[in-house]
């Protein structure tokens, strides 16, 4: 299934919200922001190169270093 940039973008504060609840910390907030102009970039860049493979990758450990179960979070995708 693929997924449109505003069907992702909805599912990602979804999924934020669920977890954190309707109001967000500064901080919070700050990481929905980046999340959502990170998404954009990717929609804009198209095809990925494949040397920014180690950069997935490091976003994937952050990812999980924050206790997203990103395991869960690829069956969305």
């Amino acid at each position: 299934m693929k997924l449109t940039q505003s069907q992702l973008q909805k599912l990602i504060k979804e999924a934020l919200q669920e977890q954190y609840g309707e109001s967000f910390s500064p901080e919070e907030q700050a990481v929905v922001d980046a999340i959502e102009q990170l998404v954009e970039l990717i929609y804009a860049m198209g095809n990925s190169n494949p040397e920014m493979t180690d950069y997935y990758i490091m976003l994937f450990r952050a990812l999980g270093s924050a206790g997203v179960n990103t395991a869960v979070v690829s069956r969305f995708a």
